[in-house]
Parts: structure tokens; C-alpha cells; sequence
């Protein structure tokens, strides 16, 4: 299960994806097929945890991944990483070995979990795209890969989903971890803390069911 589930999310998420992209709000013509996909991936310190094998963080990766490999020809794909500060690894664009390589770079930091604000963030960058029909904003979708929680930041989950839901941008949330997650952080002195982390799912179902997305993930399964 654990080997699996992974694979399993991704495709669960690349389904909604093309379904809420199905769900136009006008009919125009375009040269190329168009659409965003902004991934946000949660690089604070409790994704080192290894209840999702080989750690939350490596499961995370690998289903951004996969994200960008199954991309369709033109879409554009964004990274956005967050700790207790939010930072755009790569902006919108077609190239999708740019975005492989921002996620390469990606590495877990600081314990604090600015959630709210790197959907805000994320949000902003998928509005901020030019499609080829002037006036139109090419569909865009969020995906958010954490493990839920928020711990620093200054918007709250429900406003950052009101947000989303007024920009008609989905977020489609990925829960990684259990109840039972736990970090080792080595202190002066030789010895480690043993800090408990446990996945904490409500803040990321906000999240998805505040913006017309879905809400993937069993804390307990993963």
C-alpha cells in the first residue's frame, strides 16, 4: 500500500484535474490546447518524517513528479515550496524540465507551515497567465502536497480558499503522513529529539472543499 498509494493519488489528481478543465465558463477558440497547473509543495520541516516511505517529502516529490510528466502538450506548470515563508521555485511555463529541475532543488527547512499564504500565492501566479484569446485566462488548477497544518503565516485556510473559489481556480489537496509521524533533530551534546508531527488533514480539506477542489488522502493510510 504504501508502495502504491502514491502512484495512485497522482492519477486520482491528474483525473480531477482534466474533469474541473472540462468545466469551461465560456466557449472561445484558442491556437493550443491551454491550461495552468500551479503545484505547491509543503518543504517545512515535518515532511522529513518517514511514515510515508522513504519520508513524506520523497513521496511528495515523486507525485509532483509525475504531475509534470503526464502534463499534456502546452499546458503550463508552476512550483511553489513553502516552510514559514512561500517562495516561487518556477514561475508558469510550457518547459517542463525547468520545473523538474526546480523540484530536484526542493529540500525540506524550518518547522513553520505557511500554508494558507502559498495557496494565496498560488492563486496569484495562475491569474497572472496570458492565454493566446485576449481576455480570456487560460483554467487553472492548484495542487498543494503537505501534510496539512498551519503554524505561521497571515491568511487562514478559509480565506486563502475564498480567494481561489472567487478566481474560479480549484484547489485539489494531497494529504502525506499519519497521526504517528515523527522528525529527529540532532542537539549540541550528541544527543536527538524526537519531535512527534502528526498529519493534520482538516486545514487542507478546508482547503479543497472551500474552493470547489477535492480533498485527496487517509492520514491513517498513507
Amino acid at each position: 500500500l504504501r508502495r502504491h498509494l502514491p502512484t495512485a493519488l497522482t492519477l486520482l489528481g491528474i483525473a480531477l484535474l482534466l474533469v474541473g478543465f472540462a468545466r469551461p465558463k465560456a466557449t472561445y477558440h484558442v491556437k493550443a490546447q491551454e491550461a495552468t497547473l500551479v503545484l505547491v509543495l509543503d518543504v517545512s520541516g515535518s515532511m522529513a518524517a518517514s511514515d510515508a516511505r522513504p519520508t513524506r517529502f520523497a513521496a511528495a516529490k515523486a507525485i509532483a513528479q509525475r504531475f509534470i510528466d503526464k502534463a499534456p502538450k502546452g499546458y503550463r506548470l508552476a512550483l511553489v515550496t513553502f516552510s514559514d515563508h512561500v517562495a516561487v521555485s518556477a514561475s508558469p511555463t510550457r518547459s517542463m524540465d525547468a520545473v523538474s529541475a526546480a523540484l530536484a532543488r526542493a529540500h525540506t527547512g524550518p518547522q513553520g507551515t505557511a500554508l494558507a499564504d502559498a495557496v494565496v500565492r498560488a492563486v496569484r501566479v495562475a491569474t497572472l497567465v496570458k492565454g493566446s484569446v485576449r481576455g480570456h485566462r487560460p483554467p487553472a488548477v492548484v495542487v498543494v502536497l503537505s501534510d496539512g497544518g498551519q503554524t505561521a503565516g497571515r491568511v487562514s485556510p478559509a480565506q486563502a480558499a475564498a480567494r481561489a473559489r472567487q478566481a474560479h481556480i480549484p484547489i485539489s489537496a494531497i494529504l502525506l503522513g499519519t497521526p504517528d509521524g515523527v522528525v529527529q533533530q540532532k542537539l549540541k551534546g550528541g544527543f536527538t529529539e524526537r519531535i512527534q508531527v502528526a498529519a493534520e488533514p482538516q486545514e487542507l480539506e478546508t482547503l479543497a472543499r472551500g474552493s470547489a477542489g477535492r480533498f485527496t488522502g487517509d492520514a491513517g493510510a498513507v
